[in-house]
């Protein structure tokens, strides 16, 4: 994949050498919810987590892209084939302290330059409401589907989101 530039901020398919940061990203956004009923793994064992997921990836069109600051990750996602047409984002994560600065919107960039697919989809969690405005503004719709995560303590619900790739055949060929 071509890394996509601007200035000193680019997007590019993660390295072995990015799983720390990812991990340290993962681990903070999710800190920063305070949501002291779910229990996270500790930053090692996200990072070695990280490290075979980047190393033994299930197929060639799974991947992660990271989004980089002055050669800092600032912001990952990660891609799974669903089938030959759709993708699923299965995480989209910017440092919480480097929010709202143009990460998320070259993230899902490139996730539209780069994927063979016509369709993503990604499922994003109900408390996280400046999500769901960024996702519209980027062309993203809100469908019906939801799914509820429970334990004794925490209930979470994720809405569905979904956008078309391609142009339909209609708007790419001038009709």
């Amino acid at each position: 994949m071509p890394e996509l530039t601007r200035a000193n901020e680019e997007v590019r398919v993660a390295h072995i050498t990015d799983a720390f940061s990812i991990a340290a990203i993962s681990h903070r956004a999710w800190t920063a919810r305070n949501l002291p009923a779910l229990p996270l793994p500790t930053l090692p064992d996200m990072e070695s987590q990280w490290q075979s997921s980047l190393t033994s990836p299930p197929s060639a069109r799974h991947r992660v892209l990271v989004a980089l600051s002055n050669g800092v990750v600032v912001g990952f996602a990660c891609l799974i084939p669903i089938s030959e047409s759709i993708d699923e984002v299965s995480e989209l994560l910017i440092d919480p302290d480097l929010t709202r600065r143009g990460h998320g919107s070259r993230l899902i960039n490139a996730i539209a330059d780069t994927s063979p697919s016509e369709v993503a989809g990604l499922s994003i969690w109900s408390d996280l409401p400046a999500l769901d405005t960024f996702l519209e503004s980027a062309g993203w719709g809100k469908s019906d589907r939801t799914r509820t995560l429970e334990s004794q303590d925490l209930t979470l619900t994720q809405h569905r989101w979904v956008t078309s790739l391609r142009d339909s055949p209609s708007e790419s060929d001038g009709s």
